[in-house]
């Protein structure tokens, strides 16, 4: 086997004078330096072996003598493997020998120099080191990513793009799939999410929202009966869904409560800040013109389309407590109580310019209803001044005796316009009654409720 030193014992080594000795190799003198005289090789100080062999015979080999050492040129020095040239160092650089094999760089690593990495053909990209305990991971001198560990788990990191902003609305920074559906920082503090390279989603200061001009969004905010966190447009951020207590939502509208729910207790749907109607416990529904209460503008109004007022159930004004009252082209008609819910002061107006009132006057002083000649008393004056003519069957319409009231074939009793409420003058006692109900043989009671005639 020639070019090639197989097997090197002292016993093998001619001596020279001096600390070296010479062999022959292919008719070339090669210089072998040693340390001791004596016989035994007890340190090598320099072993010169040739420069011109090949993968197939490295210069210094081993086994079958194709896997081993040699120096290709100068300064390249190479390692074979079953005659094959495997892995190459160069004077500040450790790699494979294809083009695209992993290498190892004799220099400082960096957040931008690459210290090992993955191809020989980029030496601008691979794995650096910011500083101790942090990994940089580096593409073409750029650092992309870095692995901060601190040993405390709740400050160790893995950072994306900490030398700056990388990534766009077409290729998000941490991307999915063919690239174009991921995450990205279009300014600092501003994350987005993108979707087939168009932006949909984003995170600013104290908001998450979709990326359209309308679009929904929730604030981290802290939500209040007149501060909503859940905002249908984010181009309106004080209409939404807040919350005043616990257990409570509220609707809000231009920062003010238009809807409150809560949970065992009372809903409220409020209008023009505290004028409210609320769904209270055992089924009352009130109204409500303040937040204390009804006071005497608490009413539900009914209006034509033109806005011409029609009817109005609610608390009237002065001294009135409750009433129900209707308007009509040159009529008018309203049931008034008083607010000490005394019944015997209730009465009917009729006429809001020439009131007549059926029942009690309106200083809420008890009147006994006299009868009188031909009907009963009606107060026709709104200060209470007394009464001043009867009701008559004349102002009632619809009359009939007792004996008629009393024959369910009669035609008081068959007629199709009796139903609850129909009522009747009775010519016989000159006293008003109404029907209980729609049938042939339903009775008729008196203003008391009690039964007055029954039909058989």
């Amino acid at each position: 086997m020639a070019n090639k030193i197989q097997e090197l014992t002292a016993a093998s080594l001619p001596l020279v004078a001096g600390n070296e000795v010479w062999v022959e190799q292919s008719g070339l003198a090669r210089r072998v330096d040693v340390a001791d005289l004596g016989g035994a090789i007890t340190a090598l100080t320099s072993l010169n072996l040739p420069q011109d062999n090949s993968p197939t015979a490295p210069t210094l080999s081993f086994g079958d003598g194709n896997t081993g050492f040699y120096e290709s040129s100068d300064n390249v020095l190479n390692v074979a493997n079953a005659g094959v040239n495997q892995f190459n160092w160069f004077s500040n650089e450790y790699r494979g020998s294809n083009a695209g094999s992993g290498f190892m760089l004799n220099q400082v690593a960096t957040n931008l120099l690459v210290g090992i990495g993955p191809a020989s053909s980029d030496t601008t990209t691979g794995l650096g080191l910011n500083a101790a305990n942090e990994l940089s991971l580096i593409a073409g001198g750029k650092e992309m990513l870095r692995l901060v560990e601190t040993g405390v788990n709740t400050t160790d990191q893995l950072i994306i793009g900490p030398a700056g902003i990388i990534g766009a609305v077409a290729t998000p920074a941490l991307a999915f799939g063919d690239g174009d559906s991921g995450f990205y920082e279009s300014a600092d503090d501003d994350l987005r999410v993108s979707l087939a390279g168009i932006d949909r989603w984003r995170w600013t200061g104290s908001e998450f929202q979709g990326n359209a001009t309308g679009a929904a969004q929730i604030r981290n905010l802290t939500a209040t009966a007149t501060v909503p966190t859940l905002i249908p447009s984010r181009g309106d951020t004080d209409t939404g869904v807040g919350s005043g207590a616990l257990n409570q939502i509220d609707l809000i509208v231009g920062a003010e409560t238009a809807f409150r729910g809560i949970k065992d207790g009372a809903s409220e749907m409020y209008f023009n800040n505290n004028k409210r109607i609320v769904a209270e416990a055992a089924g009352l529904l009130s109204i409500y013109s303040d937040t204390t209460g009804p006071t005497s503008i608490s009413y539900i109004k009914f209006l034509e389309s033109d806005g011409d007022r029609k009817g109005q159930i609610g608390f009237g004004t002065g001294s009135e407590s409750f009433a129900i009252r209707s308007w009509e082209i040159g009529g008018f008609c309203s049931f008034v109580g008083t607010a000490a819910g005394d019944v015997t002061s209730n009465f009917l107006n009729s006429d809001p310019d020439g009131p007549t009132n059926l029942g009690y006057d309106r200083s809420w002083t008890a009147r006994t209803a006299a009868a009188a000649t031909g009907g009963w008393e009606i107060d026709n004056d709104l200060t209470g001044g007394g009464f001043e003519r009867a009701l008559t069957e004349s102002d009632v319409g619809i009359t009939a005796t007792t004996a008629e009231l009393a024959q369910d074939t009669d035609a008081i009793n068959t007629d199709p316009a009796k139903v609850e409420g129909y009522m009747v003058f009775n010519t016989t006692t000159n006293i008003p009654v109404w029907a209980a109900g729609n049938g042939d043989t339903d009775v008729w009671v008196n203003a008391t409720g009690a039964t007055a005639h029954t039909p058989v």
